[in-house]
């Protein structure tokens, strides 16, 4: 398994293919080899590169919590190691909350911006409703029984937090979620798909 030594963590990356550079940042609980589908079929005319975010998979643990702008960092700094000066990125879930800030904070690195499933953080989301929430908050990893529930409460959304479980909050989430202005909160509402192009 390929992994590059940062700073103060070892991160564990899968690349493919060879082309225009493609960033692929996984939420939680994902992890590089959930993106082989894709990243087996992009890798036919792109260099596709998809990593575990530190504290996931074969990557290295610190202490938590990690904020978005410390994963972003790690995505720079694995960008570094591997050469590649800019990219585009797409971010999934927790990925997009990543990517956000990977954009921001480090424009120039940042080709195109794709964001899936994602938002620009909890103080900007659309609450979810009581049993939507609920669900999202159990504490197991079994994704159909959360979907059970959601079931059983006839929920018509089914918006809620991207980390699965109250432990996985306190570790992941922080204070320091992506630092959108207001105008740029106002663009990245749940119901808005958002994607940037330089």
């Amino acid at each position: 398994m390929p992994s590059v030594q940062l700073a103060e963590i070892e991160l564990h990356y899968v690349e493919r293919g060879s082309g225009r550079p493609l960033l692929l940042v996984p939420g939680i609980p994902a992890i590089a080899s959930d993106w082989a589908p894709l990243a087996e079929r992009l890798a036919r005319s792109r260099r596709v590169i998809a990593y575990d975010n530190r504290g996931s998979g074969a990557s290295g643990v610190t202490p938590a919590p990690y904020s978005c702008v410390q994963l972003a960092a790690d995505a720079v700094a694995l960008l570094d190691a591997l050469e590649i000066e800019r990219a585009d990125v797409f971010g999934m879930s927790l990925g997009g909350m990543i990517a956000q800030e990977l954009a921001l904070g480090w424009p120039d690195r940042v080709e195109r911006l794709v964001l899936g499933c994602t938002h620009c953080g909890l103080e900007h989301a659309a609450r979810p409703d009581r049993e939507a929430g609920q669900a999202f908050a159990m504490e197991t990893d079994d994704w159909a029984q959360r979907m059970r529930a959601l079931d059983r409460s006839r929920s018509p959304t089914a918006l809620g937090p991207s980390c699965s479980t109250p432990s996985s909050r306190r570790r992941w989430a922080t204070s320091s979620t992506p630092r959108a202005t207001a105008a740029r909160s106002r663009q990245c509402s749940p119901t808005t798909p958002t994607t940037a192009s330089r």
